[in-house]
């Protein structure tokens, strides 16, 4: 009976429902920022909205995105420590 909770400890899922959706929006915005440094797909316009960037626009979009990733940082942090 000890082995099969020992294996049941084992299998559990490591992280609540809060941290898991913490990480795959770090995930997500850190993916998203390797795509735009690396590959250099910085938008110009956003037809959907009607907004266009000029470079200076595009520096403080960058520096936005950055923001958002060391947020997202600090938060799956603090959630993974009171896990």
């Amino acid at each position: 009976m000890s082995e099969y909770n020992h294996f049941s400890d084992r299998l559990r899922e490591p992280l609540n429902e809060t941290t898991r959706k913490v990480r795959r929006n770090l995930m997500a915005a850190s993916v998203i920022g390797v795509v735009l440094t690396k590959v250099g797909l910085v938008p110009t316009k956003i037809s959907a909205f009607g907004v266009e960037f000029s470079s200076s626009n595009q520096n403080a979009l960058m520096l936005l995105l950055a923001s958002a990733i060391g947020y997202f940082q600090l938060a799956f942090l603090f959630t993974y420590i009171q896990n």
